[in-house]
């Protein structure tokens, strides 16, 4: 491409990351994200939540703690997005208190969890059979003038139906 004229950019990487992803092949996901510092195109919190997505739905979490760690030294600072991406990577690998450290993490640092952070917790809780917290959490969110979803009642109603 840059013998043609045509120069790198974030948004090129990020659907090589995605596709590289989506058709299982994470490594090769990992090694185009990381050839774009050594062919100098910026990473943004846009490439890593892709990356996040990435590995977080193949299982991952160490790595993506790894990355995020990493995101962080780089001074990019996590968004919403990152945080429900994050949280719903723990919860899928069943590292409950992982995805509720994240979740307060993302309180502390000033990020004000939405309706999906709180499906997500809900979720989440709900996989692990913990009711009364994900309970807690739907409650939590009411409190916070967060309105529930036709996603929120669902969920909670799948929560009690099959705990």
């Amino acid at each position: 491409m840059p013998k043609k004229g045509l120069k790198w950019d974030e948004d090129l990487f990020i659907v090589l990351i995605d596709s590289y992803g989506k058709a299982g092949i994470v490594q090769e996901s990992v090694k185009i994200f990381r050839s774009m510092e050594e062919l100098g195109v910026p990473r943004t919190i846009k490439s890593y939540d892709t990356l996040f997505k990435v590995i977080m739905r193949r299982g991952r979490y160490m790595m993506a703690k790894r990355y995020f760690n990493k995101m962080l030294a780089e001074s990019i600072i996590p968004s919403r997005h990152t945080y429900n991406l994050m949280i719903w990577g723990f919860f899928l690998s069943s590292r409950v208190e992982t995805a509720n450290r994240f979740f307060e993490d993302m309180k502390t640092r000033e990020i004000s969890p939405d309706v999906v952070t709180y499906n997500t917790m809900i979720n989440g809780f709900n996989r692990v059979k913990k009711i009364e917290e994900s309970e807690k959490f739907f409650m939590e969110m009411k409190a916070r003038n967060i309105e529930p979803t036709v996603i929120s009642y669902t969920t909670m109603i799948k929560g009690v139906c099959y705990s």
